[in-house]
């Protein structure tokens, strides 16, 4: 089987948010917070190239985290820790490339 980019664009959010959170995401939580950001039902905090975004909501268990979407593939690439994301509201130090 050929792993696509969207394939692993998934296993990794997956594994950051069972590595940073505890939190093991199933199938349908993942599509939840997928849907969420696609219906601006989390908060859109930067744009950081043209098909990443950075947004912060809560995760199924409570906690809050900022998830990084890719838009073309439509899929999390990574959920970072609120505290690790910029000093201020909406800055980011941090780029994905």
């Amino acid at each position: 089987m050929i792993k696509t980019k969207a394939v692993n664009q998934k296993k990794h959010s997956l594994r950051r948010c069972r590595e940073r959170y505890g939190l093991a995401l199933t199938g349908e939580e993942y599509r939840m917070l997928v849907q969420r950001i696609q219906c601006n039902g989390a908060k859109f905090i930067e744009r950081q190239s043209n098909r990443l975004t950075v947004w912060e909501t809560d995760l199924p268990d409570g906690q809050r985290a900022r998830i990084i979407y890719d838009s073309k593939s439509k899929q999390i690439v990574t959920a970072l820790p609120v505290s690790t994301v910029g000093a201020r509201e909406g800055v980011s130090d941090v780029h994905i490339r």
